[in-house]
Parts: structure tokens; sequence; C-alpha cells
């Protein structure tokens, strides 16, 4: 029988018979599978409230799969453990490396004290490195430990007041929070697992909540789309009802019109039709006359670079700054054996390596650029420390402008690049603009083929 609309704009089919079932919500910005509770009454399927679940199919009932429970202050739920089972092999791995390093030290410690020569200071030894293992080594492995168990065999309870909402997850004493201030939040980002990358035809999805300005909140990973999309479509209403319940006293009321929803496809080779700005973008588009500029701001430090980038330019920084500072300094006591030139040489190659990483790290953050389309051109400008580009194309000449993505295989690891790639008839192909995330883009690419009057059929 066919379903009727709902809050996220449903349109799909529920196949008579046994409660198994295939269906879609149409989200304003993709297609997510869904099991809402604004679907009741328009299915025949039993209304039993039970969920089991393989990789395509899934017995659900038309009645919410999750209960709220409200309190004067907040409200919560349990979300049932619904997830792709793959999001465990970290866990495991994870408890056996902690487990393995946790009786290999104590192994080497019983096996050191057994092998200690009778003359030797045994009590010094044995403080030294039990001291080394007992405050460090262990507490890192038991932590480890317990987060992957956490991952293993946790389960998670949402929990929303006036102030944050948070995703708990809990296995009798152990705990961890996942949490993002209200105050702070912009919306909610679906991000559907469906792709090429990793070859999966399966229907979970990540929730996110992300922040005005932009910075990210898993709050789920690989859970089922029904317990995604029923999260996505009451979380806002339940946000005005606590901020409306506590207005005045610690926070104004979230209207639920003012919490955006959004899908994104996190499959590098998934191109969508974007046609509202990503949350928390810094992204915008001004009138000039008879030309629409569209500006693209610098990052900053925190957000030019991927995490990994960041963490290893600071480790590399901070050992160069150490090895550097000792190396002069025992250059100037004068006690370096040999030559003292071979020193000031290392010591010069070093300064000019982090001198190189410094200016890299600034060129990314203050990189920016624009896009102006006129009555009868489009030009594309963009700028950083150390390099300028700007090319202009009459619209006449352009072809197509699209988002593309191009796959850099290295020794250990696989990156991707996304850019905006224009086809013309006139210029050399260039990456523009990739250092944006791939949402940008294609929002950017929207806005774009829409002025243009190209073509914005979906890729």
């Amino acid at each position: 029988m066919l379903a009727s609309e709902s809050a996220f704009g449903f349109d799909g089919v529920f196949p008579e018979g046994n409660g198994r079932c295939r269906f879609h919500y149409i989200n304003r910005s993709g297609v997510v599978a869904v099991a809402g509770k604004n679907a009741v009454g328009y299915s025949t399927l039993s209304p039993a409230r039970s969920i089991s679940g393989s990789l395509f199919w899934c017995t659900v009932s038309m009645a919410s799969i999750i209960d709220w429970i409200e309190e004067d202050d907040s409200v919560h739920c349990r979300i049932p453990p619904l997830f792709f089972p793959f999001v465990k092999v970290p866990g495991i791995i994870g408890m056996v490396v902690s487990a393995f390093f946790a009786v290999f030290f104590s192994a080497f410690m019983i096996m050191l004290f057994l092998t200690l020569p009778d003359d030797a200071p045994r009590a010094l030894i044995m403080s030294v490195f039990g001291g080394f293992f007992g405050l460090f080594l262990i507490p890192v492995c038991g932590f480890i430990f317990c987060k992957s168990l956490l991952v293993v065999c946790g389960r998670k309870r949402l929990e929303l007041n006036a102030k944050q909402i948070c995703v708990i997850t809990q296995l009798g004493p152990i705990w961890s929070r996942r949490k993002c201030q209200l105050a702070s939040l912009g919306g909610f980002r679906i991000e559907d697992l469906k792709g090429e990358k990793f070859n999966m035809a399966v229907d979970y999805s990540n929730l996110v909540a992300v922040q005005q300005d932009g910075r990210e909140v898993h709050l789920l990973r690989a859970f089922a789309n029904e317990i995604v999309g029923q999260l996505v479509e009451e979380i806002p209403g339940k946000i005005e009802l606590v901020t409306r319940r506590m207005g005045g006293t610690i926070s104004e009321t979230i209207l639920a019109s003012e919490v955006q929803t959004e899908l994104s496809a996190p499959d590098p080779f998934r191109i969508q039709q974007r046609t509202s700005k990503p949350i928390g973008s810094d992204l915008t588009i001004q009138e000039n006359g008879l030309d629409r500029v569209l500006d693209i701001p610098p990052r900053g430090l925190l957000k030019s670079t991927p995490v990994p980038v960041r963490y290893v330019s600071c480790a590399v920084l901070c050992f160069i700054l150490v090895a550097v500072g000792g190396l002069v300094a025992t250059l100037l006591a004068g006690k370096v054996e040999g030559q003292p030139a071979v020193g000031w040489l290392f010591a010069g190659l070093f300064t000019f390596i982090a001198v190189l990483i410094v200016l890299y790290r600034i060129s990314a953050a203050i990189r920016r650029g624009s896009i102006r389309i006129g009555r009868n051109s489009m030009s594309f400008r963009e700028q950083s420390l150390l390099s300028r580009h700007e090319v202009t194309w009459d619209r006449d000449a352009i072809d197509a402008v699209r988002v593309a993505v191009e796959e850099h295989v290295g020794d250990e690891s696989v990156t991707y690049e996304h850019f905006i790639e224009v086809i013309a008839d006139t210029g050399r192909p260039r990456h523009w603009f990739s250092h944006r995330d791939k949402r940008e883009l294609e929002w950017i690419v929207h806005k774009i083929q829409k002025a243009l009057g190209l073509d914005v059929s979906e890729p």
C-alpha cells in the first residue's frame, strides 16, 4: 500500500504480508530509509513492536521504535542496539591489543624480578620500572580496554535538557559521553553510508550534531536508518519542549523549525545535488550590481588541515624545537666532540624544516577565494600565502561545472581530493577550491549551474 507524506516528505511503498518491509523517506536533500511514528495508520503491518534485522531487510512495526521518557527538565530515551556489526571490529582490536600489552608488561616485570642478580639494586630497579608501567602504561591500556569494551558491549541512551544534547554509552560502571551544547547547535546531519568506496549497500547511517561554526559531534555511528530517521524527526520537537519549559531560567526557547537537518554521503564517489547551504558553512553570496559574488573565506589554523596533519606537524615542530634547543645550547657551551660546523649544519637544517612547516600551515590557514558570475562571464580566484590564481571564462564557452574527485594511492594509505572542475573551450584544467569540504563544493556547483543555466541533473 502507498504511504502518505510525513514531516520528512514520505514517498514509499509498504508491501503487505508477514511484516517484512522495505521503505524510504524521501528527504528534501535525498533519500533515507526510515520507519518513523508518522507512518502509523498507513500500513497494515502487525503492531507488535519488534525489530529483527539483517543487512537489507527488517521486521518493524509502524509504531514508534524509540520511546521517550519526559521529566520536568529533561527528556531521554534508550536507543535499540541496531547497528552495523562491522563497527565492533575496532573495539575488538582495541581490547585484544590493550590486553596483550597489559599481560606483556606484567610478565616482563615478573621475569625482571626473577632474573635480577642478588647483588643488583633490586628495589631501585623494580621501583623505576614498576612506577613507569604502573603510572603510565597500565592505565593507558586500561583506558583503551574500557573504551573498546564500550564499543563492543555498551548500551546507548540519549539525554536532552535545556543546556545540551548528549549520547551516553554505558556498561555497568563504565561510561562515556558525546555531547553538544544547544546554544551552539546548528542542526543535525544524516550521513548515509551507502556507496562505492567500501561497496556498501546497507541501510545504516551516522547521526551527527553540527555546531554553528561547522564543528561536528558524532552521536551515533552506523545505526539502522529507522532509528536515525526517527531521532532526526523527533529531536527538534523535544528541544523546543525542554527549552520552552525552562525558558527564561537556563536558556532561550529553541523552536523546532530553527533546527536544520540535512543529508550527506561520506562516500567520496557519491556526488549529490545540494540545494541548501551545509549547516555551519561560512560561505556567503553577495549581489554586486549585475554580478553575483560567492565569497570563500579562509578557514583558519584549526580547520585548514586534516586532524592527522595537525597532530603530526605539531609533534614534528615540538621535536625540532627540543632538538635544536639542546643542540644549540651544547654548541654554545663548547661541549661538542668533533667539528662544530656539522652541529650548526644540522641545527640550520632542522630550523629550515620547521620554517617550511610553519609556512605551509599559515598558507593553508589564509587560503581563500571567490567566484564572480556576471552577465557574460564567470571568474574564479584563489590565493594563499605564496600563490594566486585567477581565470575568467565566457559564459558561452562553459560546457559544464561539476564536483570531481581524484584518488591518491600511497604506500600505506588512500586519500581523496574533491575539487570543482570547469569544462570549457578555453583555459587549462585546474583543481579549484580543493581545500573546502565536499558538501560545500556540491552547494557551490549547484549555485553555479543554476546561475549559468547548465544541466543540474543528478551526476
